[in-house]
């Protein structure tokens, strides 16, 4: 999971939770502190526990690289703010930038 923020961590402790293995990664090295932690950086209800319960059954963990982490999943969600711009359209340049960013990596780790 590429960001962590209400989507990149809802959506990956919703995952752990159904039991699948879950990395999730952020640029925020202070909101990856706060994961690693026990904390929750975002308020979303009962996902605290749904964290705790997926780090004692060992299925999440946290990264503030996502470099690192890359040759280690089968699948990659990107999930970074794209904030509104008029007439309902969304700014993409974030996700855009995150895949780029990563595409060496992931292009190395699928050979």
């Amino acid at each position: 999971m590429i960001g962590s923020g209400y989507v990149g961590l809802v959506t990956g402790a919703c995952l752990a939770e159904i039991g699948h293995d879950v990395i999730c990664t952020d640029n925020d090295k202070s909101k990856i502190d706060t994961l690693e932690a026990g904390g929750v950086p975002i308020y979303e209800p009962g996902l605290d526990n749904v964290i705790a319960k997926a780090r004692k059954e060992k299925r999440i963990s946290f990264s503030a690289n996502p470099a690192d982490t890359i040759d280690k999943c089968e699948a990659i969600f990107i999930c970074v703010g794209t904030p509104p711009l008029p007439r309902r359209r969304s700014e993409r340049d974030r996700p855009r930038g995150a895949r780029d960013r990563h595409r060496s990596e992931v292009s190395q780790a699928r050979r």
